[in-house]
């Protein structure tokens, strides 16, 4: 397993309830010409939902050794493993 990068470490350290750093992302679609609406959406919905093995770096689980930080963050996160 490869090693977090540090600003991803940093990002990941330094999220708290008061100061987010996850990232969203918007992408607007617009149905090809010819096509209903209603079908476009569910053709991409199923075949998204198809997809079953996510490629790196999607998927990955973070595992936590013994010298990494302990925030509030971090000990919620390994409380859930």
């Amino acid at each position: 397993m490869s090693r977090l990068s540090l600003i991803d470490s940093m990002f990941l350290v330094n999220e708290s309830r008061t100061t987010p750093m996850h990232v969203g992302g918007l992408i607007l679609f617009t149905d090809p010409n010819g096509v209903e609406e209603t079908d476009y959406v569910r053709d991409l919905v199923e075949s998204l939902a198809r997809v079953d093995t996510l490629k790196r770096p999607y998927g990955q689980i973070i595992q936590f050794g013994s010298l990494a930080p302990r925030s509030k963050l971090l000990q919620i996160m390994m409380a859930t493993l």
